[in-house]
């Protein structure tokens, strides 16, 4: 491959630990919004009843999803950085980039670069994944699915 940037998404591509952190970003956002929200919001003695509403239902929602997304991003970002780059030095492939003529700062540009655009991959699809499960959970428990909060700003009519 003449394209670094390119070869550098395959090689990541192609590894098992994306995938994963985007499972347990998913099944965070599940337990998030189905468990410490709908269920919360289900039960009738529950203290917090409005709370676990806006935990899951859709308007209020997106703020939830954009706060658990901050933190499971910077432990996506952080984990699958230290992977790549050590996978990389401990197979030998910084060797081989160097001695092909890449120079280290291109090199780790190029890799930084590669980690940056599948982490934005990555968060981009957990959060239309956390977007679709609040659209699941508003509609059973028979909220209203819109954009615009009760009492709060909305677009004129």
């Amino acid at each position: 491959m003449d394209n670094p940037l390119s070869a550098e998404l395959l090689k990541t591509r192609k590894r098992w630990m994306p995938y994963v952190l985007f499972l347990i970003m998913v099944v965070g956002l599940v337990v998030q919004i189905f468990l410490a929200g709908y269920v919360s919001w289900k039960e009738d003695d529950v203290e917090f009843r409005l709370d676990a509403l806006h935990t899951f239902a859709l308007p209020w929602s997106i703020s939830a999803i954009l706060d658990s997304g901050q933190f499971w991003g910077a432990v996506f970002v952080g984990v699958l950085a230290s992977s790549v780059v050590a996978t990389e030095q401990s197979w030998g492939t910084v060797r081989q980039a160097l001695i092909r003529g890449q120079t280290r700062s291109q090199y780790l540009a190029v890799k930084l670069l590669g980690i940056i655009l599948l982490a934005v991959v990555i968060l981009l699809a957990a959060f239309f994944v956390g977007v679709l499960l609040s659209i699941m959970a508003t509609a059973i428990a028979d909220q209203p699915i819109t954009l615009d909060a009760p009492d709060g700003p909305s677009v004129p009519e």
